[in-house]
């Protein structure tokens, strides 16, 4: 009797399906408003008693105001600055200039236009008491800028494939007979479903950057974002700063000039991260370390702000500089002597 095994049968397995994460970016609404305060010179200083106690009533009005109207689509607010408004009186008033935040979310067209940003702003200080008095009439919406955060990050989905195998058949002659019996041979096939990729919107972090560059030369166009110098130096400190921030922390996103304000030349920056954000300590030192090898520009390593709060202070950044320094003159003399 002889017996004969037919061939195995194998299906390969199925490709896993990717998902897609998607960041829709944040804006930022840049808002110039006239305050009914009289401008004193405390007001250049933003580690100054005045310049905080101003900054902190400006804020919580504006994040009471725009929480209200836009709930959790509204981040918050920052002052960028504040500036000196030339008047017939006997005293000049204040002009606040403030960045207001709209989170991220899944769909941009949740975040609010400019306009509506303004009017809501408008109709706000024009009905309600609040602890700072705006000029309604002022109120002017600068710039928009949304922020660069896209993220496409591609998740392996876990797919288990089914190997399918045919088991094999015997196949038996009957010598006696002369008769063959062959026997029926089944194949069972199962499909396996590929599942179709999935959009995952990841959280993203934005921290507000802002350094001095002293002794450099303020220009007015540096105010407009459309002109060649602002997006000229916007590039150049997005550009030197980006490998310094994406070495120093895995979870570095992207970074964009949002402004530039006189006082040598003020710059602030947002930074995105993903849910581990560095702290404001963490992102000083990678703005100092990185300063150390900068030439293009220089960084006042003792006036760094994040998220509008000083943390800079004289001796320790004359620290860190001198240790990155040093840092770099070893790199150097080791560098030379291979």
């Amino acid at each position: 009797m002889a017996t004969t095994a037919m061939p195995t049968t194998a299906i390969p397995a199925t490709t896993p399906a990717q998902t897609t994460i998607v960041v829709a970016p944040p804006t930022v609404v840049v808002i110039a408003t006239n305050l009914e305060e009289t401008f004193v010179e405390e007001f250049n200083d933003r580690s100054s008693q005045q310049f905080m106690e101003l900054e902190s009533r400006v804020t919580t009005v504006y994040n009471e105001i725009f929480s209200a109207q836009y709930g959790d689509v509204f981040s918050h607010s920052y002052l960028i600055g504040l500036s000196r408004v030339p008047t017939t009186a006997r005293a000049d008033l204040t002009k606040a200039t403030v960045g207001v935040v709209f989170a991220t979310t899944n769909s941009t067209q949740e975040i609010p236009q400019a306009a509506n940003v303004s009017q809501t702003l408008v109709t706000a200080v024009s009905n309600s008491t609040f602890n700072v008095t705006v000029v309604a009439s002022s109120i002017t919406v600068l710039e928009t800028t949304t922020l660069n955060a896209t993220t496409t990050s591609p998740v392996i989905a876990t797919t288990t494939a089914a190997k399918v195998t045919t088991p094999a058949a015997k196949v038996t002659t009957t010598a006696a007979s002369a008769v063959t019996t062959a026997a029926k041979v089944t194949t069972t096939v199962v499909k396996v479903t590929t599942p179709a990729p999935t959009t995952v919107a990841e959280t993203v972090i934005t921290r507000l950057l802002t350094f001095r560059s002293q002794d450099e030369t303020f220009t007015s166009d540096l105010l407009d974002p459309s002109s060649a110098a602002f997006q000229s130096r916007a590039t150049l400190i997005e550009t030197r700063l980006r490998p310094s921030f994406s070495r120093a922390f895995s979870s570095f996103r992207s970074i964009n000039v949002i402004s530039f304000r006189e006082g040598s030349i003020i710059q602030t920056s947002a930074l995105t991260f993903s849910s581990s954000a560095p702290n404001s300590t963490q992102i000083q030192t990678a703005l100092v370390e990185a300063a150390a090898t900068i030439t293009d520009f220089n960084v006042d390593t003792t006036s760094i702000f994040v998220d509008g709060t000083q943390v800079s202070s004289g001796v320790s950044h004359k620290i860190s500089l001198f240790t990155a320094s040093f840092l770099v003159l070893m790199s150097w003399i080791l560098s030379s002597q291979q």
